[in-house]
């Protein structure tokens, strides 16, 4: 399945989810948690989570492999989004046995062309997009800048006051294009993106009238004790080389990937002081770094037997802390219990995970067309 720039624009698409559900064999949640727990074909992972575990549906980035860790949640100036169902051993062979999801990006073009698009909505929505590409020298050189910027008040209203489910995101790509021989093309891609937001509240049950859960007529309603939020600071840069030679093709592709998360979830989701944790330290939030590096050769098309193969390189690091709070209600039940003095009013702790991973890999794939039908 794949979905062009029109498409993509058309239908205002700034996440993965928007368009999930119209795609056969492919769910996705409601767009809170990015594509982390995309199923295709009903393989999914959604309890598999923590530092150095990854989805059996894997993400690239203008070919190139993202794992969750890395992975931002923004949607724009995009040229295609491809889905392509598993299990994809080969060609895309990281954890990718349900199947993979290739988005790339807008490439520079050599004429001076660019667009901005502003939105205002409900919940105090407010967001502007644009691009705009730049031919530096002609036919041999061009520049694509690409932004967004996207703010919301959040869709549950807080019955102590405020809402939940803010956002707050802004992000940022930088695009080069070079060509200096007609078998050469360099293309260079930087992007940074800046994601803040509130805690929203999964559940809106009908609970005791000290939980403060359920729906007010139309209106989403909820409250917590502790307001939740959350940050995540995403860099990239990609650089994509293909030399043209004979009628073969080869290709380099690199890429680098960064990213710093922190927040604090009250998970009861209620008033109640029961359970609070946190993820990463405002001073030292979690950190995930990404390197990986494809040689690839390919052979041209149309005849009996054609080919892709190549060698590539993966290596992914993260640190990783949450501090778990138990609170008064939690605490008193255990103090009744006799399970702990009742000098606890409360108590924490803590966890701390490393991990790191590399893998090498050689890969090939041919065709033999003994016929058009065969």
């Amino acid at each position: 399945a794949a979905y062009g720039a029109d498409y993509l624009a058309r239908n205002n698409v700034r996440d993965f989810a928007q368009i999930a559900n119209s795609i056969p064999n492919v769910r996705a949640p409601d767009g809170l948690n990015g594509i982390s727990n995309v199923s295709i074909r009903g393989i999914s992972s959604p309890s598999r989570g923590g530092a150095g575990v990854e989805q059996p549906v894997g993400t690239y980035l203008d070919q190139v492999f993202a794992g969750n860790s890395v992975l931002g949640s923004q949607i724009f100036d995009i040229q295609q989004v491809e889905v392509v169902r598993g299990p994809q051993g080969t060609l895309f062979g990281r954890n990718t046995a349900a199947g993979a999801i290739s988005f790339t990006s807008a490439r520079p073009s050599l004429d001076l062309e660019g667009y901005v698009e502003s939105e205002v909505g409900n919940y105090a929505l407010r967001s502007i997009k644009g691009a705009v590409s730049i031919p530096v020298v002609d036919d041999k050189l061009a520049v694509r800048i690409a932004g967004t910027h996207l703010e919301r008040d959040g869709y549950i209203r807080r019955l102590s006051g405020g809402t939940l489910g803010i956002k707050n995101d802004d992000a940022v790509r930088v695009s080069v294009v070079a060509k200096p021989i007609d078998e050469l093309k360099i293309t260079i891609i930087g992007s940074y993106a800046d994601e803040k937001g509130s805690q929203p509240l999964a559940l809106f049950i009908s609970g005791p009238p000290s939980f403060t859960l359920g729906n007010t007529g139309r209106v989403r309603a909820g409250d917590v004790n502790d307001f939740g939020f959350s940050q995540t600071n995403v860099g990239s840069l990609t650089g994509i080389i293909d030399y043209q030679l004979g009628r073969y093709t080869i290709s380099s592709i690199t890429g680098y990937r960064s990213l710093e998360s922190s927040g604090i979830f009250d998970e009861d989701q209620t008033t109640q002081d029961i359970f609070t944790s946190r993820t990463g330290k405002l001073d030292v939030p979690d950190k995930g770094e990404q390197f990986s590096q494809e040689l690839r050769v390919s052979s041209p098309t149309g005849g009996i037997f054609d080919f892709t193969t190549g060698l590539y390189y993966y290596s992914l690091q993260e640190q990783a802390s949450t501090i778990s709070s138990y609170g008064t209600v939690l605490t008193g039940i255990l103090v009744d219990a006799g399970e702990i003095p009742p000098s606890f009013a409360r108590f924490q702790t803590s966890e701390r995970r490393r991990s790191t991973v590399k893998s090498y890999a050689w890969y090939g794939q041919g065709n033999i067309h003994l016929s058009d039908n065969l």
